[in-house]
This record gives C-alpha cells, structure tokens and sequence, in this order.
C-alpha cells in the first residue's frame, strides 16, 4: 500500500495520495480483459467512462496541488488550503462521453494581470508552439524569469 512518510504538510499529502490511489485501483480495472478487448457489457462501459472521468478530475487535482506547493517560495510556511484550485488545466470534460473544452483564461482588468504557468512534464527540453485562449483580443505576454529569487521581466 502507498503511504506518505513525513511529518509537515500531512493534510496535503494524504489528500494527494487518497487521489492517487484511487486513481490507480481505476487504472487496475481498465486493465482488465474486458475494458481491453472491449467484451464489457453496455452498463460496464458507461462504469468505465465515468470511473475514468473520475479518474482524471482526482489527478488533475494531485497535478494543482503539486504544482502550487512546487512554486510556493517559503515552503516552510506554506499552508495549503485543499478546498481552493490552484491551477486549472487545458481542457475540461463535463461527462465521460463528451469532447474536451478548451479552458478559457478570464482577463477582466488590464491592470489586473493573470499569471499563467507553463509546465514542460517530459523529462526532456522541448521546443514547441503554445496557444492560450483568453477572453479579450488585446492582451500582452511577458516571459517571467527567476533570477536570484528575483522576477525578471523580458
């Protein structure tokens, strides 16, 4: 059984592995001869899909999470409040049958920027082009870069 050893941010981690554990006993029964050769029953699929569904909302939940506590500077004070999301993901499903949504990013003032955090998940650097959608057709970019745990805009 997977357990988290460790004494600070234990709420965090035993929601993160709450999430991950279930996601894998999903995982398990997708595994099964009749979700591969596709021998299910029409109500076992319907089961597959939303446990998949499922499936996905706890990682993507894990993946928020993660990533907040990740880039969090003062990790030591860091109070983690598990009710918030942090980050929302690219696209968004509202049933298992359905086709993803593209998340669009809100911007409502000017001088109210969004912060928008890319993450390369490869192991490995990438080159590739990334397309945001956001609410307002007049919107600058800027590329943020850590120096000395300093923010450097280019």
């Amino acid at each position: 059984e997977m357990e988290y050893i460790g004494s600070d941010k234990t709420e965090l981690a035993s929601k993160c592995m709450a999430n991950l554990v279930e996601a894998r006993k999903s995982l398990s029964l997708f595994q099964h001869h009749d979700g591969i050769t596709g021998t299910a029953k029409d109500h076992v699929v319907l089961d597959y899909g939303e446990k998949m569904l499922n499936s996905i909302n706890l990682l993507q939940e894990v993946i928020s999470h993660s990533s907040n506590f990740l880039l969090t500077k003062s990790k030591a004070n860091f109070k983690p409040n598990l009710q918030t999301t942090y980050f929302d993901l690219d696209d968004t499903r509202s049933a298992a049958w359905s086709v993803p949504s593209k998340t669009v990013i809100q911007v409502d003032h000017p001088d109210m920027p969004n912060r928008v955090v890319i993450s390369n998940s490869h192991a490995r650097r990438r080159q590739e082009m990334v397309s945001i959608r956001v609410s307002k057709p007049d919107v600058r970019v800027y590329y943020m870069n850590m120096i000395e745990d300093e923010e450097e805009e280019e």
